[in-house]
């Protein structure tokens, strides 16, 4: 036990460490113009969106293909089976094939597919919108229960316009989704659901003004919500904080509420700041959307010029760190929204909304083992591995009393075995440490559980 708690420790100093002088390097390559989502299919795959359609490298990005030619692509998703899933104007692509080849499915509605969610049953969520002359417009949201190829809207409760802007699910599967009001009056903000969408509430987004401005906060232009590893909700908007009968004050905040408090009004959100505040406390700069990493890291972003824009980082609930070293610009010279795409390894993908390159950083990598001797090697698959899920260990010599023990990433052993060369992985999702050891060989690796 002592040696697993001395590896434990080496592999998270490891981790710790900066693997180049900047935060964010390029792959080797990134061509077919501005890039507009990610994500990762089988054998981290990366899968990247464009205004063109979407392009593929199975070679971490020093070669790709193109491998859908058909249009702006919005948002794109993986879900649990491993199907690929595209967001465009009024229509969803899927690929059961890593992305070799796509297949549209129409929405039936003129209006972008701006993110995708999916709850434990494996349902997948859509959420719609987009600003236009006439205003916010959407068709709403969206489920598939058969991999996105039919959706069935569930709108119910929510705002007229129908403009959805981001959606998240917890670990009960209660939804939340974000819609904007240019007016500020109220009728947009976040809105939650704890019956797969059938009918939606509209909780409020009350602070504590500490009489400067009103508690009570309406949003006007929603940025991200998400939920935290510490089951709490962040919701991030520009809006206005207005009492009744007066004309209102501007905000930028980032809320954090426990999701177990979200629906009692009575209840306050409290500010969350990701950079140094002025004065003015209600203007901060607001968190597009968050992206937490296995081993519990934070990535997100802030929108603004070459000086005010770039990525925050968090680790181990410490202070927000701002990085544009490494960073590019956007088409029109700042920086944008980011979206990120996470490997087995631990190591982050990200592309800058309109920004021609495919970032990485190793910032969050875990090593997959330490200390086995070079000619015993243990293969688990599948890792990523669903909570639950068996995971099957493959030995490159005889099973002559194989011993397998889990922990999680504190160092706590959470099974053991002898001669068991497939385990069920434990419910809770996370980073785990899986030590084998046959003779006197042994390996411990990183097993993350979705």
């Amino acid at each position: 036990m002592k040696q697993i708690v001395i590896a434990i420790a080496m592999l998270i100093s490891m981790a710790s460490q900066t693997h180049a002088q900047k935060f964010w390097n390029t792959t080797e390559t990134f061509p077919y113009g501005a890039k507009t989502a990610i994500t990762l299919g089988y054998d981290d795959a990366l899968i990247v969106g464009t205004t063109k359609g979407i392009i593929r490298s199975t070679d971490k990005g020093t070669t790709w293909n193109q491998m859908l030619a058909d249009g702006y692509i919005h948002t794109l998703y993986t879900t649990k089976t491993g199907v690929l899933l595209a967001g465009s104007v009024g229509a969803v692509y899927v690929s059961e094939d890593n992305g070799l080849n796509w297949f549209v499915q129409s929405m039936l509605h003129p209006y972008p597919v701006r993110q995708f969610a999916e709850n434990s049953a494996g349902q997948v969520y859509a959420v719609t919108g987009e600003l236009s002359e006439q205003g916010y417009k959407g068709a709403g949201v969206f489920v598939s229960t058969d991999g996105g190829y039919n959706w069935t809207a569930k709108n119910t409760g929510l705002h007229n316009t129908l403009a959805c802007f981001s959606i998240a699910i917890d670990k009960n599967d209660k939804l939340y989704l974000t819609m904007p009001d240019e007016h500020g009056n109220g009728a947009g903000g976040l809105f939650t659901s704890t019956n797969n969408g059938a009918t939606w509430q509209h909780p409020s987004t009350n602070i504590d003004g500490k009489n400067a401005i009103a508690g009570t906060l309406y949003t006007t232009t929603p940025y991200a919500v998400t939920i935290t590893p510490t089951d709490s909700v962040l919701f991030s908007f520009n809006g206005i904080s207005r009492a009744p009968g007066q004309s209102g004050v501007g905000v930028d905040v980032n809320l954090v509420k426990h999701m177990a408090d979200i629906d009692d009004n009575s209840l306050l959100w409290h500010m969350e700041y990701a950079k140094p505040i002025g004065p003015m406390w209600w203007n901060a700069a607001k968190l597009n959307r968050t992206h937490f990493a296995a081993n519990g890291d934070m990535y997100s972003s802030i929108s603004g010029s070459e000086n005010s824009g770039g990525s925050t980082y968090k680790k181990d609930g410490n202070d927000y760190l701002f990085h544009g070293d490494g960073l590019g610009l956007d088409q029109w010279g700042r920086r944008g929204e980011q979206y990120f795409a996470e490997a087995t390894s631990g190591r982050v993908y990200m592309v800058q909304f309109m920004d021609e390159q495919v970032y990485y950083t190793d910032k969050s990598v875990l090593p997959t083992g330490i200390g086995e001797p070079a000619d015993f090697v243990c293969q688990l698959y599948p890792n990523p591995v669903r909570s639950g899920g068996n995971l099957s260990i493959t030995l490159n010599v005889a099973n002559n009393g194989t011993y397998v023990s889990l922990y999680d990433i504190n160092g706590r052993e959470i099974l053991n075995a002898q001669n068991a060369l497939q385990i069920t992985m434990p419910e809770q999702s996370g980073v785990y440490l899986l030590s084998v050891q046959c003779g006197e060989s042994r390996q411990t690796s990183r097993v993350v559980v979705q």
